[in-house]
């Protein structure tokens, strides 16, 4: 965060808080669109919430108002009170760092239904999902205010011309005044410009 805020500042950027109170960092990037950088934010979340919105089955008793602050899925990003969700990959096994996780600080872990109960020893809350990367999604959407709520979509499918229509509409929508983010095969771009 600190490189793009130095360079967002240099151009003239500014800063101000939003309604969460999330700090956040406004570039004008063309006369009509704003570019939205998160700077620093505090989306600590209760538990019991997490558990209903994502889906979760916890296998013991929550007690009281238990605090979350992020929803991670790799050891090494665990943090003080974070939930790790130990998702089966193709070449390791999320289950393998569980007890790394609970060691360095997590709160919770999230593991496949039928596999919570040998962990339950370990002194961390233990929820199971049927589907963890789904649950996982689910809890980052949560997490971060659901953002994809006030987006519109656009889906191009086909066997050719994907890439030219795509970026036919990002144009055109840009010109028109709206903002418009692209992901494809070429890459993904934000009101036209390149991401890095």
């Amino acid at each position: 965060f600190s490189i793009s805020r130095r360079r967002n500042e240099a151009k003239g950027g500014r800063r101000s808080n939003d309604k969460r109170g999330v700090q956040i960092h406004r570039e004008r990037i063309k006369k009509r669109s704003l570019r939205y950088y998160i700077i620093s934010e505090d989306r600590t979340l209760l538990l019991k919430k997490l558990i209903t919105y994502a889906k979760l089955t916890p296998l013991s008793d929550i007690k009281g108002e238990t605090l979350v602050n992020h929803a991670v899925s790799s050891s090494d990003a665990v943090r003080e009170g974070d939930v790790f969700f130990a998702i089966d990959g193709e070449k390791y096994d999320g289950n393998d760092y569980v007890r790394e996780a609970i060691t360095i600080g997590a709160c919770a872990v999230v593991t496949q239904r039928g596999r919570g109960s040998e962990l339950l020893e370990l002194g961390a809350y233990v929820l199971e999902a049927s589907d963890v990367r789904s649950s996982l999604a689910y809890a980052l959407d949560m997490q971060y205010g659901s953002p994809s709520a006030s987006m519109k979509y656009i889906a191009v499918t086909g066997t050719n011309g994907k890439t030219t229509i795509s970026h036919m509409l990002c144009r055109i929508l840009c010109r028109c005044g709206n903002s418009c983010g692209l992901i494809g095969t070429c890459g993904s771009f934000i009101d036209g410009e390149p991401l890095t």
